[in-house]
C-alpha cells in the first residue's frame, strides 16, 4: 500500500526536507513510483497536497521552510 511505504519514507528522515538527497529519492520521485499514477503531477498535485496540509503544519514539520516564510513576513512589516 503506497501510504504505509510513504509513511515510511517519511519516519526515515529527520525531516520532510532531508528526504530530497537525490535525483531519484527526492519527494517527488518517491510519490511517482509509490503511486503508480500516470496522472500524478507535481506541479498540480504538490499545491493540492500544500493547501490540504496548511502553512502550520509545513512550517512545523520543515524547518528550512519556516526559517524562509519567516524571513519574508519580516520583510512585509518592516
Amino acid at each position: 500500500m503506497a501510504s504505509k511505504s510513504l509513511s515510511r519514507i517519511r519516519g526515515s528522515a529527520e525531516t520532510p526536507e532531508h528526504i530530497n538527497d537525490q535525483p531519484e529519492t527526492k519527494p517527488a520521485a518517491h510519490l511517482a513510483r509509490e503511486l503508480k499514477n500516470p496522472l500524478f503531477g507535481k506541479l498540480n498535485h504538490g499545491p493540492l497536497a500544500a493547501a490540504k496540509m496548511g502553512l502550520p503544519i509545513i512550517e512545523t514539520e520543515c524547518k528550512f521552510f519556516a526559517a524562509w516564510i519567516r524571513q519574508l513576513r519580516d520583510l512585509a512589516t518592516v
